[in-house]
Parts: structure tokens; sequence; C-alpha cells
């Protein structure tokens, strides 16, 4: 009876132990956010599709737009700019579509998320909803696919962390 018992007991503490879901949130999934990374990026924005490259160096971003060379946009916190001929123009809190680049690569981790699991096209990855931004993340190495923000995409076509 004793080896019944114990056996059932194994069986169940198994069964428990196999059953654990992997637990995600989205400091573990926004943590990318964090370090300085470069980007490439396919935006879709207001109709507009433009191919560019994103650059986060200690806490600033650099975008390039393809078809608009001489010219760098930079933002932080602090507002927008642009670099040209090495020379920096900064805009302040002006509104920039490219603006939005910078708030969609600074998600807060807090709050409320739903965090669902899938796998299109048998690509593993995590949907993540929460107040009108939606963001596609890579099951595996916990980088971004896309994100969409107000009126904006962004499919990230290449992405490499420093």
């Amino acid at each position: 009876m004793k080896r019944i018992f114990s056996f059932f007991i194994c069986i169940v503490l198994a069964l428990s132990l196999c059953s654990c879901g992997e637990s995600v949130n989205m400091s573990v999934l926004t943590e990318y956010q964090k370090r300085d990374f470069e980007a490439e990026l396919k935006i879709k924005s207001e109709g507009k599709e433009r191919i560019c490259s994103l650059t986060k160096k200690d806490g600033r971003f650099f975008l390039c737009i393809r078809g608009l060379d001489g010219f760098t946009f930079v933002f932080d916190e602090n507002g927008a700019g642009i670099i040209s001929g090495g020379a920096e123009i900064p805009f302040g809190s002006a509104p920039l579509p490219v603006y939005g680049l910078y708030r969609i690569f600074t998600i807060p981790a807090m709050g409320t998320w739903k965090i669902e699991k899938s796998r299109p096209g048998g690509v593993s990855l995590y949907v993540c909803e929460s107040d009108g931004i939606t963001l596609y993340i890579d099951a595996r190495s916990h980088l971004p696919l896309k994100i969409i923000s107000g009126g904006m995409e962004a499919d990230v076509l290449s992405f490499k962390v420093k």
C-alpha cells in the first residue's frame, strides 16, 4: 500500500512540474530597450512606407530615412531635432511623425498588458497589447518584430543589440 501511495505521489509531482508554464512579463520582453541597439525598419505611416535605420546610443535615437540622405533625425525624452552637415538643429517638443518611433521604442513595462503566445506560420512569438499599442516579440530572443502605435506601424527587418 505504501508503494502504491508513493508511486501515486511521484506521478502527481511529475505532472505538476511538467505543467508549470513559462512566466513572462513586459519587463522581460522589453529588456532590449535598456541597451543600445541598431535596427532596420520598414515604417508605414499615413499611407506612406519608408525603409530606415534606427540607432539607439546613450539614450538618444538616431533615425536615417532612405531617400533623405544627409539628414539624420535625433530624438530623446527632451524632444527632437535634425542633424545635417555635422550641425544639430533642435526642434524641442515639436511633434514630428518620426518622434513616434521614440515612443514606441521606449514602451513602459508597467501598466496592464495583455500578453498572448502565438505561432503564426510556425514562428513562436508574443503578442502584447495595451492602450493602443500592439507589440510582436520573438518568443526565443525577446527582440521586437513589429510595433503598431497610433497609426504608425514599424516592421523590424533586422535588430542588433550592442
